[in-house]
């Protein structure tokens, strides 16, 4: 997974003491060196969704946690309250369109430095076309009990979904089986220490999606190449379909998009290209005075330089560019904003202020796709998940919407908001496809 850090600090603040603005409430922290001992060795073949990242690695390789983009240094400080067969199986047509009932206006108590769960766990139970499926009569079916839990997060997932809807507005309760469940798929969420929210998020993604994988015996690797002279769209083809031979779920037909790798030599102009999936995308942050969501996303396909990397025809090396865009775009699409960085010797959060689209166009970033979803490329904003604080304090709250109306989900409090259209919190953000 990405890097992480270990925090310690406590607060003394009870459940009922607790302040209720978002940026008070304070704890110390432990910063630890990043390890990367988790990552799977990297085949030779070129990926980097990020142009300024030498990392390559295929999807293949890859757990189906982190179809995100990798980073330099992508994980933000982890802090919070402290309180005591070989067939391509056929995939399942969901809509994302939200329906007009209710999700359920319910919160989640605290148990101890885990609000960075809650904030998570808001965010997917809100998530329309993730509930209808969960809640469906088809679910059961679903369900692969040979995965490492036994698909008993899937279980207790759609158990929490029903909580929702069957608790009373404004009532709360505690989720110690995800909480307990989360800690068997990594242990990092072990135990009731400091954590990054979107850490969580991609090892509840990894979860459900082995409780649900519905491919039981997955094809031998293979490792996947490209070539223009293939033609674009049977090699998007050749690896979207290789892909969905060995992860294929509720949670792949949900999140998993697709994007398009083009390494080009500029002495010989020889190009490869490479097609990988992505359950979500981590976006840099422009260092201007004003930022928007899309600016996020033009740093993102930016052009670079490969300074590391040895061209595959001419084997000239540190002479090759790199252009990463969208090719296939997902029902849901979650973006991670990299508010934690590296300068130097020394690390920072990010707290520029994004303007935050209600609705995303995202058609400009899909300049080579032929793929038939590309003119659906329209999403709409309806969670995020926020961490206010710095590196020495914070607080995650999750903001989602629930029957067209934005609520602010505070742990075990719920109070209407505005819509988050400017944010200097915002980190997680889900928005569904208009189709």
């Amino acid at each position: 997974m990405d890097s992480r850090f270990k925090l310690a600090g406590r607060s003394t603040l009870a459940d009922s003491q607790r302040p209720r603005s978002r940026n008070t409430s304070t704890t110390s922290i432990k910063i630890s060196n990043p390890s990367n001992s988790r990552v799977p060795p990297r085949p030779q073949y070129p990926y980097s969704p990020d142009p300024y990242n030498s990392t390559f690695k295929s999807s293949a390789t890859r757990s189906i946690y982190s179809y995100s983009k990798p980073t330099e240094y992508s994980s933000p400080v982890k802090v919070d309250y402290v309180r005591q067969s070989r067939e391509i199986p056929k995939t399942t047509e969901i809509t994302a369109v939200p329906r007009q009932d209710s999700m359920g206006l319910v919160g989640l108590r605290n148990l101890g430095n885990t609000c960075y769960m809650n904030s998570i766990l808001q965010c997917l139970v809100h998530t329309p076309c993730l509930n209808e499926a969960f809640m469906s009569r088809d679910f059961p079916d679903e369900i692969n009990r040979s995965s490492k839990l036994r698909g008993e997060l899937a279980i207790k997932f759609k158990e929490l979904i029903k909580e929702f809807k069957e608790l009373p507005r404004n009532s709360s309760f505690s989720p110690y089986s995800i909480k307990s469940l989360i800690g068997r798929i990594s242990s990092q969420f072990l135990g009731y220490s400091q954590q990054d929210a979107a850490e969580l998020l991609r090892a509840m993604l990894e979860g459900l999606h082995l409780d649900l994988n519905r491919v039981r015996t997955k094809p031998s690797y293979r490792q996947m190449t490209g070539s223009l002279k293939e033609g674009l769209e049977e090699v998007a083809r050749t690896w979207w379909e290789y892909s969905l031979s060995r992860d294929n779920s509720i949670i792949t037909d949900t999140f998993q998009g697709q994007l398009l790798s083009m390494i080009t030599c500029k002495a010989c102009n020889h190009k490869s290209i490479s097609c990988d999936s992505f359950l979500d995308l981590t976006l840099p942050i422009p260092q201007y005075s004003k930022v928007s969501l899309l600016d996020c996303f033009k740093s993102f396909v930016k052009e670079g330089n490969l300074p590391s990397y040895k061209c595959e025809n001419c084997k000239k090396p540190d002479n090759c560019k790199q252009e990463v865009t969208l090719y296939r775009f997902p029902k849901v699409l979650v973006l991670q904003l990299k508010r934690f960085t590296v300068n130097g010797f020394r690390r920072e959060k990010l707290s520029n202020e994004i303007n935050l689209p209600e609705v995303l166009r995202l058609e400009e970033f899909a300049p080579h796709s032929t793929s038939s979803n590309v003119s659906k490329a329209r999403y709409r904003l309806y969670g995020v998940s926020n961490h206010m604080g710095g590196l020495s304090f914070g607080h995650y709250v999750a903001d989602c919407v629930d029957q067209g109306s934005w609520y602010c989900f505070d742990d075990s409090r719920v109070s209407p908001t505005e819509t988050p259209t400017r944010s200097s919190s915002a980190y997680v953000l889900f928005y569904y496809r208009i189709d």
